[in-house]
């Protein structure tokens, strides 16, 4: 397997030095007979890993000047992270020291090491350009996100968004481009974290999480003592941050597990203005029946959310319960970026990289690593129970043994993958669970074609093993949005998808996928057979996939969304969401930039 390596550039004039620390330090000089450009850069830093094979994961750029363009171009078309080292610091700690301090930003795994600072998560400061951003996005969403930052930085707002973990799902990763964002705009918008330990985080997703989304009942009910522990746990955070509060103009809180802090954020400053943002699906048919656990447990959440001025739901109706002040409730969907290491392109060398690296990830389980030709479905998600995986297992047995009958020597695999998360510490207990389900004498059949693996936090793995995929499943049984599906879709993968939550919002039938009811993994083994035996449906769908899916969720537009909000509910105290679809409102107070005469939001109802 390729090493990995970080190390340094230092482009002159008409020559570049690389060095990079790797197995063995190596060092290069190169002359540029047409002077100093990011492609000439690009092309032998290509060159050079290729010939050195190595991996090269971080690059420094020793200069002076910030030169965004190299800085992009390195990320985009080679898949290192840049940073910058100016020429004084350069010469004043040596080669050796710099290198070191670049490796540093990376774990044994070479992932990412996402620090934080009081709280604060240190997002890294530059991958794409703004100018790249915008090039990217339509005419409208440029004018508003210029006239609502300029409006923003007017009004002198300090924002802070608080969730409960740096990586791992899909809010993490919404957090971490929109940072990006801000930063380039320089809007005083912040991310934190509330620290936890293994013994909060397991009330917080075994009974909270799972409870709300109706995975979980009455064996699950918060006892006196969980209340304790968990309103300890919030009052602890709650000091820590306790100065921030009192600066802050806005908070937002994500989902909750931090949603205690709402009522010492209110004694703290009564001024500060407090968004709730639900961003999973909470079943309302459980959590509306006095009787159940799940009404419970909601009446909880929501005594600490009595104080709030704005209730941001995925874009679903049913999925705000009926105890909430529906004039406080406005939709709003999850976004993705095209931009990040989850959807860019991945040049050659690195795919060949990630694929090697899941192979090994494979063999240190004992299963079977994947052939880079070999075809396969693929489904990325954590191992959580409201995941489907049981399900996705048994439509591929069914799939299979459709296979069996026709083709032995062509059967696809299947891939199981997806990261764990810091707040979610049943995950490696679901992924046991589906080794072992493997192993059942049922499904000795298919063991060997089915691959299963919890993965470190490198997006870049997973876009790879999703573009090298056959087609992308996703069999959720609670969903809010997961927008692995749109994901997918972005790089030409058809879907097969359970009608359920969100999921539904991503694709169409028949025309990118296929959308089915949920638990009949017979028709979705049908599916999986008739898209593999039909090339040219899959061919069509591929085609469509690209045509047809949301390019309305884009961090660009994320970004809008948190402007108008924020700006919004800091002018007008009267403020309301009033059950709308947020581009309905945004379009109401932006008409002639946002001219949708024929409007019509996408909520489900």
């Amino acid at each position: 397997m390729k090493s990995v390596s970080y190390g340094f550039i230092k482009p002159n004039a008409n020559s570049i030095e690389i060095s990079i620390n790797s197995q063995t330090n190596i060092e290069e000089k190169f002359n540029l007979d047409e002077g100093y450009s990011s492609k000439a850069v690009c092309e032998i830093i290509h060159s050079f890993a290729e010939r050195n094979k190595t991996k090269i994961g971080a690059l420094a750029i020793i200069n002076n000047n910030f030169d965004e363009k190299l800085a992009e171009d390195l990320w985009l078309e080679l898949d290192i992270v840049p940073s910058f080292v100016s020429i004084e610091d350069f010469e004043k700690f040596g080669k050796e020291k710099v290198i070191q301090s670049i490796k540093a930003n990376f774990k044994d795994d070479h992932s990412n090491k996402i620090s934080t600072t009081s709280g604060k998560v240190n997002v890294h400061d530059f991958l794409i350009s703004l100018d790249k951003i915008k090039n990217s996005s339509s005419e409208r969403h440029v004018k508003l996100l210029d006239r609502l930052s300029e409006k923003f930085k007017e009004k002198k707002l300090k924002v802070g968004f608080f969730n409960s973990t740096v990586n791992g799902g899909g809010v993490a990763l919404m957090r971490h481009s929109l940072m990006r964002l801000c930063k380039l705009l320089n809007l005083n918008i912040n991310w934190y974290v509330v620290s936890g330990n293994k013994d909060i985080f397991k009330i917080t997703k075994q009974k909270i999480h799972n409870v709300l989304h109706g995975l979980s009942h009455e064996e699950f009910r918060l006892t006196p003592e969980d209340i304790k522990c968990y309103g300890g746990w919030t009052e602890d955070n709650a000091k820590v941050f306790e100065d921030l509060f009192k600066n802050l103009d806005i908070i937002i809180i994500d989902d909750p597990q931090p949603s205690g802090l709402v009522k010492h954020i209110k004694k703290i400053n009564p001024m500060t203005k407090i968004i709730y943002r639900s961003h999973t699906q909470l079943d309302t048919s459980l959590i509306d029946e006095e009787d159940k656990v799940q009404h419970d447990t909601w009446n909880f959440i929501y005594d600490n959310l009595k104080d709030i001025d704005l209730f941001a739901s995925h874009p679903i109706r049913h999925f705000v319960p009926k105890n909430v002040d529906k004039e406080k409730v406005l939709f709003m969907p999850p976004t993705t970026d095209p931009f990040d290491g989850l959807n860019k392109k991945i040049d050659d060398n690195s795919s060949v990289y990630y694929f090697e690296l899941f192979n090994e990830i494979l063999k240190k389980t004992g299963q079977k690593t994947l052939d880079y030709s070999e075809e396969y479905f693929i489904q990325v998600a954590r191992f959580d129970p409201a995941k489907g995986i049981f399900d996705l297992i048994e439509a591929y047995r069914l799939f299979f043994e459709k296979m069996k009958k026709i083709d032995l020597d062509q059967i696809p695999s299947l891939v199981i993958m997806g990261n764990g998360a810091h707040d979610d510490p049943e995950g490696s207990i679901i992924y046991n669970q589906v080794l072992e389900k493997l192993h059942e004498k049922k499904n000795s059949s298919i063991k060997d074609y089915v691959r299963v693996a919890m993965v470190p936090f490198r997006d870049q793995l997973l876009n790879v093993l999703i573009r090298k995929s056959f087609a992308s499943l996703q069999l959720s049984h609670r969903e809010g949005y997961e927008v692995k599906v749109t994901e997918a879709l972005m790089k030409e993968k058809p879907v097969i998808i359970y009608d359920s939550g969100g999921l539904p919002l991503q694709a169409k039938d028949n025309i990118n996928g296929f959308i089915v009811t949920d638990f009949d993994t017979n028709k979705v083994s049908e599916h999986m057979f008739k898209l593999y035996q039909d090339k040219e449906l899959h061919q069509k769908m591929s085609k469509n996939a690209v045509d047809h899916y949301d390019q309305n969720i884009s961090t660009i537009k994320n970004l809008i969304n948190w402007l108008y909000l924020t700006t919004k509910i800091s002018e007008d105290d009267n403020f309301r969401g009033k059950f709308k679809d947020i581009n309905k409102l945004i379009e109401e107070d932006y008409l002639e930039i946002n001219p949708q005469t024929n409007h019509s939001d996408n909520i489900i109802s």
